[in-house]
């Protein structure tokens, strides 16, 4: 099959006309409904706007949709943590313990201190933009 003639799967939100269009197999009235919560998931995608796929490290190893996580709740990444949240070092002893919180982006004033970590590479003697980028969401 061409690329031309690929049609990718819709994401929860969008807009469809017949289940099959959907990752979730599932429209209703014109939009593709994600999982809800305690739901299977393979990725986070799968699951409706609010949520996110947690992987669950014991046996049974269910992967299922789970609500988001609100400000200051330890996380492992961005999908964990609530829409208008990042998952970052709040303090600096949080990032010597590599202990991430789910923070709000852009609340704090200039000057306040949080856990910076180089993003790029491990070579302390380049900081890119990308690491000012994502250690500056917090401020």
């Amino acid at each position: 099959m061409s690329v031309e003639g690929f049609k990718s799967l819709l994401n929860p939100g969008r807009d469809c006309s017949a289940d099959y269009q959907c990752v979730t197999q599932k429209c209703k009235e014109g939009q593709c409904l994600g999982l809800i919560e305690n739901q299977n998931c393979a990725v986070h995608e799968d699951c409706g706007a609010g949520s996110y796929c947690r992987v669950n490290i014991n046996w049974p190893f269910r992967s299922m949709c789970s609500k988001q996580k609100g400000s200051f709740e330890q996380c492992n990444s961005d999908f964990e943590c609530a829409n208008s949240l990042y998952c970052w070092f709040s303090s600096p002893e949080d990032r010597i313990s590599n202990a991430k919180k789910c923070l709000p982006m852009y609340s704090q004033v200039k000057g306040t201190t949080f856990g910076w970590r180089q993003v790029s590479s491990t070579d302390t003697s380049k900081i890119l933009f990308v690491d000012y980028e994502t250690n500056g969401k917090y401020c």
